[in-house]
């Protein structure tokens, strides 16, 4: 698999590794959630990808 896999993210597919066979339904339904809140880095660059970058410093915490 590791040597197909960027062949296929080439072509903008992005395999979702999973501990065990789970119906697609609820891959789809956890990637949804995952979406809906704070996705991963790599799942916003996915999605901003050839979109203008902005950042939004109203929504930051900042620690001190």
């Amino acid at each position: 698999m590791a040597q197909r896999l960027p062949r296929v993210v080439a072509k903008n597919v992005h395999p979702i590794k999973v501990a065990e066979t789970q119906a697609i339904e609820d891959s789809l339904q956890q990637l949804q959630k995952v979406l809906s809140g704070n996705p991963p880095p790599w799942i916003r660059k996915a999605l901003n990808k050839g979109r203008e970058r902005t950042l939004d410093f109203e929504d930051e915490v900042i620690y001190g």
